[in-house]
């Protein structure tokens, strides 16, 4: 309890010692203004940095905390959404060589991200953008609701199965009339 008050006392006079030296006034302790003060125990000549170590751990805390939370919130980000697409399948010309497909609905497709896949469990042809013309025009490349797509296959295919392919996802699988 005694080397706390001396510390205390001592902490005390050289505050007052120093504001006296900054200010001007009074008659200054001579010396660092420890002189007298130190007791058994007290350290000697090292200051205590654990203000900039604390500083430290707190900004390292922080940027961690950050690091966490950014990571955690890039799993809630939705991924692509799957194209949705209702296709009807018309009837099979005349010749038995295409098959025309009814967009009834939902998302735009492009043509470079559909294939249409035509056989019957042993064999399948597979069909893309070179194969297709949309309401009589080749040079249109998206498959808007309401258009109608002559898929040009070449072979009989009554009696087929048919699926509908846009990017990864079967958006129409059925089978051709015959």
């Amino acid at each position: 309890m005694g080397a706390i008050l001396r510390n205390n006392l001592c902490n005390l006079k050289n505050n007052l010692n120093n504001a006296g030296n900054f200010r001007g006034a009074g008659a200054g302790y001579a010396g660092n203004g420890r002189a007298g003060c130190r007791g058994a125990g007290d350290e000697t000549g090292i200051e205590a940095i654990s203000p900039v170590i604390g500083e430290m751990l707190m900004l390292t805390v922080v940027i961690i905390l950050v690091a966490l939370f950014a990571a955690s919130t890039s799993s809630f980000i939705p991924a692509d959404r799957d194209p949705t697409i209702n296709v009807l399948v018309g009837d099979v010309s005349a010749d038995n060589h295409n098959v025309t497909l009814w967009h009834k609905g939902g998302d735009v497709v492009p043509m470079s991200s559909m294939k249409v896949i035509i056989g019957n469990g042993k064999e399948r042809k597979t069909f893309m953008d070179g194969n297709f013309v949309i309401n009589g025009n080749t040079d249109l490349r998206n498959f808007r609701p309401g258009d109608s797509m002559v898929v040009s296959t070449g072979d009989d295919i009554r009696g087929e199965d048919i699926t509908v392919v846009v990017g990864n996802t079967v958006v129409m699988y059925g089978r051709i009339k015959e």
